[in-house]
């Protein structure tokens, strides 16, 4: 069984290689290597999943900012997860986002947002940002954008916007 830990720095060139192996590409692999030098980082939210000394998976969380008028409260994003195809069915990406929230309540954050569809966010407590008044600052699909409430039934919420980094924002 695969277990989740924070990305140790030597594993940085094996952490490009899962990522190229996973996309079959180059493009995640500089894109996270470029977002371990931005504000946005936290090392503590690049995690893997690894079985048997063998890296099973990937997540990278970053700050993102909710923004009603001049105030800014931070919150961070699932940016990118990668799973290796010999572990899609073994719980990988399930170990990984659940260590991964439990990591960000520890960081005593309220929110988390992911893009993606609400079906594969649903069971780990993700529902749609817009039904907490919370709404991207670029262009997205409608529903795409979940958020993890973990205020614990502390349900009121102004409007505003959920501001994600440039290099980050879905196309």
């Amino acid at each position: 069984m695969a277990i989740v830990r924070g990305e140790k720095p030597e594993e940085e060139q094996a952490v490009g290689d899962l990522l190229r192996r996973v996309y079959g590409r180059d493009d995640e692999a500089l894109l996270v290597a470029s977002l371990r030098k931005s504000p946005e980082f936290l090392p503590q939210m690049s995690v893997v999943a690894e079985d048997n000394d063998t890296l099973a998976g990937y997540a990278l969380f970053l700050k993102v900012a909710i923004v009603a008028g001049e105030a800014k409260h931070p919150a961070l994003a699932l940016v990118l997860m990668a799973i290796t195809p010999e572990f899609k069915s073994a719980g990988v990406a399930e170990r990984l986002i659940r260590t991964s929230v439990e990591r960000c309540r520890g960081l005593g954050l309220k929110f988390i947002f992911v893009v993606g569809k609400p079906r594969q966010f649903a069971k780990f407590g993700f529902e749609e940002a817009s039904g907490l008044g919370l709404e991207p600052e670029f262009p997205l699909a409608s529903g795409s954008l979940q958020v993890l409430d973990m205020r614990q039934g502390q349900k009121a919420m102004v409007k505003a916007k959920v501001r994600y980094p440039e290099s980050v924002r879905p196309q």
